[in-house]
Order: structure tokens, then sequence, then C-alpha cells
């Protein structure tokens, strides 16, 4: 009987591409789903004015992201922030995701 794709000869699901909990900080693909979404959201926002250093997934739990901007003066970074959520929440939508916010933890 072979492996397959979906297990293992001793019955425990194969963890070959996965990323476990606490783990893959700077993953590739294909362990890093969601690395063409953030890219697009970088860009998007950076053809809005607003400066992003990098974007990586987070180690937390799968589909957990990051995507740094450059410092600005206060108001100016409330105001970006602003936008920074609308961008982030409409691409996600548009790429069939729900994209939340929280600090973090």
């Amino acid at each position: 009987m072979g492996e397959g794709f979906g297990g293992s000869r001793d019955g425990k699901a194969n963890l070959g591409y996965k990323l476990r909990s606490q783990e893959g900080y700077f993953p590739t693909a294909p362990g890093d789903t969601h690395g063409d979404l953030r890219a697009r959201m970088v860009v998007a926002m950076e053809d809005m004015g607003i400066r992003c250093e990098f974007q990586h997934h987070e180690v937390g739990s799968p589909g957990q992201a990051e995507i740094n901007v450059r410092f600005a003066p206060m108001l100016k970074m409330a105001d970006q922030l602003q936008l920074q959520k609308y961008v982030i929440k409409n691409m996600a939508r548009l790429a069939g995701k729900t994209a939340t916010f929280m600090p973090k933890p």
C-alpha cells in the first residue's frame, strides 16, 4: 500500500511541507502560501505613497503575516495606518481571504 499524498505508512499525517505552530520564520514556498498576496499589498501601498520596508510570514500560526512600513511623523503615520488597513483588508477580500489586525502578543 502506497503512502499517497495525505499520510504515511504509520498512519500519522505527512508534515513534509506544513509549517507547525511556532515554526517557519521567513519560510519560502510552498510553506509560505501568502507571499504573492503580501507582495501585491505592498506594491499597492507603495503606489499610494506608503513606504514599506519588508514583508514576511509571521511565526505565530498559519496565515499570520507582517508588513513593516517606514517611520513617518505621527500625524502622517496615523493617516497612513488607516490607508494601510483599508488596502490590506480590500486586497485580502479580492483574494478570498480575511485580514484582521491585532497587536503582537
